[in-house]
């Protein structure tokens, strides 16, 4: 899925493919925030983490982690 909801902390992430961010919006307050990957557009690096192309989201309910999917691998030697 590109979007799936943390129902323990009320947030919903959601892989952006066109940027190649993971961005997260907190449904308490509506704010949408970058939290994974490099926004280009806006010249804001969000992590340090480079995404390729994120196309799926998941939600670990025991470990509470976030999973990404992304079609294109990319090292940083």
């Amino acid at each position: 899925r590109s979007v799936v909801i943390d129902e323990k902390r009320n947030k919903l992430y959601i892989a952006d493919l066109c940027n190649s961010i993971i961005r997260c919006v907190d449904l308490s307050t509506s704010i949408i925030s970058t939290v994974v990957g490099i926004l280009f557009k806006q010249g804001y690096q969000a992590t340090s983490a480079l995404l390729g192309s994120p196309i799926s989201v998941a939600i670990d309910e025991q470990t509470n982690l976030l999973y990404i999917a992304d079609s294109i691998i990319i090292f940083d030697w």
